[in-house]
């Protein structure tokens, strides 16, 4: 991962910065064919 983006907030600061924790923590091996530019949608279920 060269570099990530939160382009549309949860509406939480607390989910928006544990998405970012977890990318900044991701480790990917580089792709066959060298870069490529990619997105992923993150679904959060949240139960008390």
């Amino acid at each position: 991962v060269v570099s990530h983006a939160i382009t549309r907030s949860s509406g939480s600061p607390d989910l928006d910065a544990a998405v970012a924790s977890i990318m900044a923590a991701t480790h990917v091996p580089p792709p066959p064919n060298g870069r490529f530019r990619g997105s992923i949608t993150l679904h959060f279920a949240l139960t008390p």
